[in-house]
């Protein structure tokens, strides 16, 4: 009887007690970054950011499939890899890839599964081939976080039609290819901010640029445009204008349309007459003339009210009166305009801040220099000048005064020099 009470009991004490086991609390990951294949692949929840180099990899020709066990991989680096000429269908696993960046991969052309790279952000490639008519696979339109492509060094001929169905791209910048044409199907670029094709050999510009309303920057700079007649009234959120280094001999484009452009370069071009409706932009701070062939600047300039900074070097300008009414003008840049004789009117420009003038063959300087107070740089080098003015010296807040390859003799350069407590440089002082 007493050994059945001793089991009885038991069994109740075993039955009022809980052994249920308490779930284990699973340690949160660290992510982190690698730079070793290899070692990334012993750990792969852990890899964030993996960047792959022939430093530490050698001459890697293809990448492994198990590349798609990366599942928290948000940046994704490979570089200098010449033998490399394909992704492996498994980068398409790579769920939280945000940035990729491919440099000196012979790569010509993508995989299909790179549209499933849903959060992807940010495309650099440099130096990478993109052979073909479209090196991007049709599902490339199904990126709808990608908000960035630079592409630069590339044998690219043409823009890829792919790269104009992004309808969230806001920055496109491609540099140094072989595009000639900017094509009809860049209005897909429908929500593209910044617009950059530079260094290549485009000649011409469809006219649906002109339907890329969100545009801020645009800008085809060293190409061989040779006119610019784009109908612009639709930009009116373009701020960057830039044509540098084309071969325009004439701009038909009425820039008076693009309120709110802040800055126009249409610098080492061939132009050889000011661009018409260059004034009553309410907000251009900075334009940029420089190395063309124009002989005088039109005084309408001076209505844009908010102009900083000028430049109209290298040009073939002989008289300048400067633009007395802009009280927001402080910096104007006239060198290489040789023979160049400032009016009086110039020196009424009171705000400048940092003036030019270096090759100009000036061998005098104007004494009413000394009215510009608020001067702070002041370049004169390579003219035939012996002497300064003593006017000079009223400008208190000079910092810096070019004065080298002229005609000064010491005596003059140190009587020059006790005028103002900043050092000046003159070539007999090596």
């Amino acid at each position: 009887m007493k050994r059945l009470i001793a089991i009885f009991s038991i069994v109740i004490f075993a039955s009022s007690c809980d052994f249920t086991e308490e779930p284990e609390i699973e340690e949160e990951l660290e992510l982190r970054g690698y730079n070793n294949l290899h070692e990334a692949l012993e750990n792969p929840k852990s890899v964030q950011n993996l960047r792959l180099s022939f430093i530490n990899e050698g001459d890697l020709t293809v990448l492994p499939e198990s590349i798609g066990l990366f599942e928290n991989l948000a940046v994704l680096e490979l570089e200098n890899f010449p033998s490399m000429e394909n992704l492996p269908e498994a980068i398409g696993d790579l769920a939280e890839l945000k940035i990729l960046s491919l440099r000196n991969v012979k790569l010509a052309a993508f995989p299909s599964s790179f549209g499933k790279l849903g959060k992807l952000q940010e495309i650099l490639l440099e130096n990478v081939p993109l052979d073909g008519t479209d090196p991007f696979p049709p599902s490339f339109s199904n990126l709808e976080q990608l908000r960035k492509v630079e592409i630069f060094r590339t044998e690219l001929d043409h823009l890829p039609p792919s790269l104009t169905t992004l309808d969230n791209l806001q920055e496109l910048k491609i540099q140094f290819s072989n595009i000639d044409v900017v094509p009809s199907h860049i209005q897909g670029l429908t929500s593209i901010k910044s617009l950059r094709i530079e260094h290549g050999k485009i000649q011409s510009l469809a006219p649906e640029i002109s339907v890329l309303k969100q545009l801020e920057t645009l800008s085809f700079n060293r190409n061989q445009l040779e006119n610019f007649s784009l109908e612009l009234g639709n930009l009116t959120s373009l701020k960057i204008l830039a044509l540098e280094g084309n071969l325009l001999s004439t701009v038909d484009t009425d820039f008076s349309v693009l309120t709110n452009l802040e800055s126009l370069n249409l610098s080492i071009n061939q132009l050889i007459a000011f661009p018409q409706n260059v004034q009553n932009l309410p907000n251009l701070k900075f334009l940029d003339l420089a190395i063309n062939k124009l002989k005088e600047v039109p005084t309408q300039l001076g209505t844009n009210t908010n102009l900083n900074h000028i430049n109209l070097a290298g040009n073939q300008i002989k008289s300048f009166g400067g633009f007395p009414a802009l009280s927001t003008l402080q910096r104007i840049n006239l060198n290489g305009n040789t023979g160049l004789i400032l009016e009086d009117s110039f020196f009424d420009q009171i705000s400048l801040q940092s003036l030019e003038l270096s090759q100009t063959g000036m061998d005098e300087l104007n004494p009413k220099i000394g009215q510009l107070i608020a001067m702070r740089w002041l370049y004169l080098s390579d003219n035939k000048l012996k002497t300064l003015p003593e006017d000079i010296r009223s400008l208190t807040k000079l910092e810096t005064l070019g004065l080298a390859k002229n005609e000064f003799t010491k005596e003059e350069i140190e009587k020059i020099r006790s005028w103002f407590n900043f050092n000046i440089w003159y070539p007999f002082d090596e």
